[in-house]
């Protein structure tokens, strides 16, 4: 995968759930002008709830140097969640290849989990896809909702 930005000092801190976590992951997610899964921020009360009951299979707080930057995570079914503030995008194949370098994708599974990572992306966020493709990912499919 190439990188726009490679960076020795893009780093992946591990969330643990603990209150200063906490208050740097609800300000990363008051950023976030696209979302996939809620609509609207939640009340802190309800965001910390969240992130000490962890639902995902690994979630790191990316920081450059002590800087929080962004997010990633993976899910059961080899999905990276990714979240760069705008001005960090261009660090978008420096985080994923540090993710998957950390990590492995689960087994897959028929009609359940593909094999490899996949990383979903809301379809207005421009920006975002465009960091994508530039750290050379490939479109390969079109989600539709309801």
């Amino acid at each position: 995968m190439s990188t726009k930005n490679e960076r020795s000092d893009v780093k992946l801190t591990q969330v643990i759930g603990n209150a200063e976590e906490v208050g740097a992951l609800y300000q990363l997610l008051r950023e976030r002008n696209f979302s996939i899964s809620h609509d609207g921020l939640p009340s802190f009360e309800e965001h910390e709830k969240f992130v000490r009951n962890n639902p995902y299979r690994v979630w790191y707080i990316v920081n450059l140097g002590s800087i929080p930057i962004g997010t990633i995570y993976l899910l059961k079914d080899n999905s990276i969640g990714l979240f760069l503030k705008k001005k960090y995008l261009g660090f978008t194949g420096t985080v994923l290849n540090l993710i998957i370098n950390k990590h492995k994708p689960l087994k897959p599974i028929k009609s359940v989990r593909g094999r490899g990572f996949h990383v979903n992306a809301n379809s207005n966020d421009i920006d975002f896809i465009s960091a994508l493709k530039e750290s050379g990912m490939k479109h390969t499919q079109s989600t539709y909702s309801f």
